[in-house]
Order: C-alpha cells, then structure tokens, then sequence
C-alpha cells in the first residue's frame, strides 16, 4: 500500500496518533476507519479491538507508524460498564427489536469475554457494553 502525498497539516497523522473514538450506535469498526482515512487521507489506520454495530464506547485507532502498537493496546486491561436485563425477550433476539418483560440492574465486567453473551438461539439477554478508559 503506497500512501500519496497529503498536506502538511497531516502529516503528524502520517508518523503516527492514537486516536480515542467514542463509537456510535449502527457504525462498525471499519466504518470508523474508513471514515478516518477518508479524512486524513492516510492509508495506514487500524483499530484495536472490533465493537459490534450494535455497541457503542470506546474505539482505540491508530494511524501511521502507531499502528504497530495495535497488539500493546489490545493486551491492557480494560473496563466494561452495562445493563443486564434478565428475563427479556426480543423477537430478533438482540436489540434490534424493543424488549419485553423485564427488569434492569446495573453490573461491571473485568476483562470480558464473548463467551458470556448468549447465542441467538437461547432466550436473549439484552447487554448494552460500554468500554472505559484504558489505565
């Protein structure tokens, strides 16, 4: 990937920034990226971490030469706020469609992983996840 010449007001995003992206709602990882290449006209972009579309939070993107940092900013530790609502059901299984007969509390979650959320095919439980700062 051969990058073309941008204008000098650019050229810090060239040698390389970390950008802190509050993604929002219906946008995915890449839309994020695409969107910030078309803006800084650098080809060399790349996130730390994939949010769903439909998650919103933190997004950790590098330019230039910071991109080889990716793999540092992935491995720190990290803070996950929600809602958990138990007992929901949804007819598209996610929340694509309102939910129905619940109750909410409020939770957090160290180091998170997938394999806490549901599949499709069981009863949903409706999470809205929202990465913090990294400390």
């Amino acid at each position: 990937m051969r990058q073309k010449a941008i204008p000098e007001v650019l050229m810090p995003f060239l040698d390389g920034k970390l950008l802190l992206i509050d993604k929002p709602l219906q946008w995915t990882s890449f839309d994020i990226v695409n969107k910030i290449r078309y803006l800084i006209r650098v080809k060399k972009v790349g996130h730390a971490g994939t949010l769903d579309p439909l998650a919103t939070g933190l997004l950790i993107v590098c330019t230039g030469k910071f991109t080889k940092q990716i793999n540092e900013y992935q491995g720190l530790p990290k803070e996950y706020t929600g809602t958990l609502v138990l007992g929901a059901t949804t007819a598209s299984y996610d929340l694509e469609t309102a939910p129905e007969n619940f109750k909410s509390i409020s939770v957090k979650f160290y180091k998170c992983h997938r394999s806490i959320l549901p599949s499709k095919k069981r009863e949903c439980v409706c999470m809205n996840l929202r990465e913090k700062e990294l400390k």
